[in-house]
Formats: structure tokens, sequence, C-alpha cells
């Protein structure tokens, strides 16, 4: 859509939410030039006037819907489907988002400044004894020279 105003048209209404002296009407509305239909979120003051109104593609809504909704996620469920999706990846040999979901974790633990233990340290450790241990570097010589 080009930039300008165009007038658009109500198709119908999808529903409302108030919050804070404030109405927010999310409608299907067709642009009477190009005939073409979009999603609005229409923002209104407490006595009723039309402050501003943002149009969203049909087929980027549930995108959309479901961002907000991730943004409503505690920090808490966040943690606990990373970790979830990592273990799960790891168990069906998928090592890189293993990896994906394992750094989100980490991530999600030091933005929140939590001192959460970190659910990989078993398997760490397991890392580390193998890496260690001698039957490795007799395996792969040229990967340990002397």
């Amino acid at each position: 859509m080009e930039k300008g105003k165009h007038k658009v048209e109500l198709v119908r209404p999808l529903g409302e939410v108030k919050h804070n002296g404030r109405t927010y009407k999310v409608v299907r509305e067709k642009v009477v030039d190009t005939g073409d239909e979009y999603n609005a979120i229409k923002l209104y003051n407490a006595q009723g006037k039309f402050i501003k109104r943002f149009m969203i593609d049909p087929e980027v809504t549930p995108a959309v819907g479901a961002l907000l909704n991730w943004a409503n996620t505690s920090i808490e469920d966040a943690l606990a489907e990373a970790e979830t999706k990592a273990w799960d990846s790891l168990s069906r040999y998928k090592f890189n988002m293993f990896g994906y979901w394992s750094s989100i974790w980490v991530h999600l633990n030091h933005l929140d400044g939590g001192h959460r233990p970190n659910p990989w340290k078993k398997l760490v450790g397991i890392a580390k004894k193998e890496t260690d241990s001698e039957k490795l570097a007799q395996r792969f010589p040229h990967l340990f020279p002397d």
C-alpha cells in the first residue's frame, strides 16, 4: 500500500479490549481504492476518540499474535521451554538444535540474573571425562600429538 491516507471501510469487528481508560478494537478493514483487506488494531482514548490504527496483513496476523503471546511469557516459562526443547533435540540427535536451545536457556538465565544450576552440568562432566580419557587419544592419535 502506498504512503498517504486511504479510505478504509469496516468489513467486520473482531473484538475489543479496554485497558487504562483506552479501548483497543481489532477489526477487519478493506482499503476502498484497492479492495485489499487487512486486520487492524485501532486505539481510542477514554472519550472514544480515534487515535491511531495499525494494519496487519491477514497472512501475518497469526505470527504477530504468537509474538504478542510470547511477550507475555514469564522468564520461568521461557526457561522451561528452552530446557525441554534442548533435551528433546538432543534425544533426537538434533545436535545443532540442542546447542541453539541450550544457549537460549543460558542467555535467559543470565538476563534474569538467576543463579539456577545448569541442567547440562552432568552432560558436560561426561564430555570432559571423554576428552581427557586415554581411549580417545588412542582412537584419534592425529588429534592428540605428543
